[in-house]
């Protein structure tokens, strides 16, 4: 029998403002995952693109060991980090040619990098994706995080035997389960990401990455911003991207409260609805800490990580 390695760990911990959630599954059966919670204090973990989010690194420690003794997590495993899209910025570049090599490749998107992030392009941490192909113009989806920011999270868990066999983005492994699971015969999706402290827009063909827009939030806000954000991107679609069809926009929410349906900007309708997944992703085994049970959005994003190579 031909054994092929999975390109991605079955364990996975996401972190926001909140706490740490980790997800353990076992043959990408989410059904029977284990997931663990534990609580963080306020303004203990800041996720930030260009300074350390862990402010006390010895109760993180302390947290990660808690963690590992419930789900029963040995040294030497790989382990799945979802952080806030905070964290990172993502940006569409697109080429009239690109170079053959990798590297080649990579210093051209430094080129672009240099003058739009607040750091030297040789302590970014870059990752790409290649997005379409049209009218001769190649597209790629470039990310980008601050080498320093990675480090932290890289050597503490190294302390406890685990390597971070992923770094990712919250949105993005929204997006990958609510493409799982979705039944939707709509194939253009704007989704509409709000977490604690960021907004986050993708719009999504079939798994093809179209546009990525990232916001700022503040609790004074949120609904403005949301509605600002998401007719840009829609205006943005038909009028630089000659995008055809209007797509419906999917809330995946995280701690606010926005009424489904179609809401008008002038002349413009899109229609909101929400998710659903965390209602519709049942039948997970809880390990509540603290006496504390997480929100169930909280472990869609490392569910999702933990699950990544089954998908």
């Amino acid at each position: 029998m031909l054994r092929i390695k999975r390109k991605y760990p079955e364990f996975a911990i996401g972190l926001d403002v909140r706490g740490l959630t980790a997800v353990k599954t076992k043959n990408g059966n989410y059904k029977n995952a284990a997931v663990c919670f534990e609580p963080f204090e306020k303004d203990f973990f800041t996720p930030d693109f260009t300074k350390k989010n862990i402010n006390d690194e010895k109760v993180f420690s302390g947290i990660i060991r808690a963690v590992l003794d419930r789900l029963e997590i040995s040294r030497g495993r790989r382990v799945s980090l979802v952080l806030p899209d905070s964290v990172f910025r993502v940006f569409h570049f697109t080429f009239d040619d690109i170079p053959t090599k990798t590297r080649d490749l990579e210093n051209l998107f430094k080129f672009r990098l240099r003058k739009i992030i607040p750091f030297d392009t040789d302590s970014a941490v870059i990752s790409s994706q290649w997005v379409h192909n049209k009218s001769g113009k190649q597209t790629f989806l470039v990310g980008v995080t601050y080498r320093p920011v990675i480090e932290q999270y890289e050597k503490l868990f190294e302390n406890f035997g685990l390597h971070c066999g992923l770094i990712d983005k919250k949105s993005s492994n929204l997006v990958n389960l609510y493409e799982m699971n979705s039944n939707t015969t709509e194939s253009l999706i704007l989704h509409v990401i709000i977490d604690r402290t960021y907004l986050s827009i993708l719009l999504a063909d079939r798994g093809e990455y179209l546009l990525y827009r990232g916001k700022t939030l503040n609790k004074k806000n949120v609904r403005q911003v949301v509605k600002r954000e998401t007719l840009q991107s829609v205006m943005y679609w038909f009028d630089r991207l000659g995008g055809s069809g209007m797509p419906e926009a999917v809330i995946h929410e995280n701690g606010y409260s926005f009424k489904p349906g179609v809401i008008k900007f002038d002349k413009t309708k899109i229609e909101f609805r929400h998710s659903n997944l965390a209602d519709e992703l049942r039948g997970l085994k809880y390990i509540a800490t603290n006496d504390e049970m997480l929100d169930r959005e909280m472990l869609l994003a490392p569910l999702a990580a933990a699950i990544r190579s089954y998908m």
